[in-house]
């Protein structure tokens, strides 16, 4: 059974019984350029595409969360405080639909996949 916190959002019925509430989000894709010269004066571009997600820490204590991208070893943690969020970056992969689970304390807790339709409208640098 899920239950909805003060925010109005369901959470599984897992993140009740314990001190922690955390979940993740798919935000939006941004395409970055990425500059592939390789000496030979061909001034040749890349597009990478990247899909953004948010981590949000619903619980009353700080938690540090590790993610993975499933089927690739692109990876990270992230620290994020108690409620508050936290976001990050991962780059789509081409042949395969781009997921990324996080973790706390080792143990999976959500799964999400990128979201490749919306498209990012901050101010993305292309570094």
């Amino acid at each position: 059974m899920d239950v909805t916190d003060d925010g109005n959002r369901f959470l599984p019925a897992w993140a009740v019984d314990y001190n922690y509430k955390i979940d993740l989000e798919a935000i939006c894709y941004r395409t970055r350029k990425q500059d592939t010269e390789n000496g030979t004066g061909d001034g040749g571009v890349e597009k990478t595409k990247e899909a953004e997600f948010r981590v949000h820490n619903h619980g009353k204590e700080d938690v540090k969360v590790g993610w993975t991208v499933n089927s690739d070893k692109q990876g990270g943690k992230a620290n994020v405080d108690a409620k508050d969020s936290d976001s990050f970056r991962v780059t789509v992969l081409d042949d395969q639909k781009t997921s990324v689970t996080v973790t706390y304390e080792g143990e999976a807790v959500d799964t999400e996949k990128a979201d490749t339709d919306t498209e990012c409208t901050d101010d993305c640098d292309d570094t």
